[in-house]
């Protein structure tokens, strides 16, 4: 796979962002609420765990059809 393909997501740019901007904004809301249970350990005790698993079902999700 190519670090730039600008075929990669042709005819499909925008469902493409859409879910690649899902995941992104999953790992980012899971580190800031990370972050805060470090420091309060009983604030959403079970969040992390419940938001690991989410994301793991996102990221078996097919993005596209990439070819490796």
């Amino acid at each position: 796979m190519k670090v730039f393909d600008p075929n990669h997501a042709k005819g499909k740019y925008f469902s493409h962002a859409r879910q690649a901007g899902t995941i992104c904004f999953l790992f980012i809301a899971t580190g800031l609420i990370g972050l805060s249970h470090v420091i309060v350990p009983s604030f959403l005790p079970e969040f992390m765990s419940r938001m690991s698993a989410r994301i793991s079902l996102k990221l078996n999700q097919k993005l596209c059809e990439c070819k490796d």
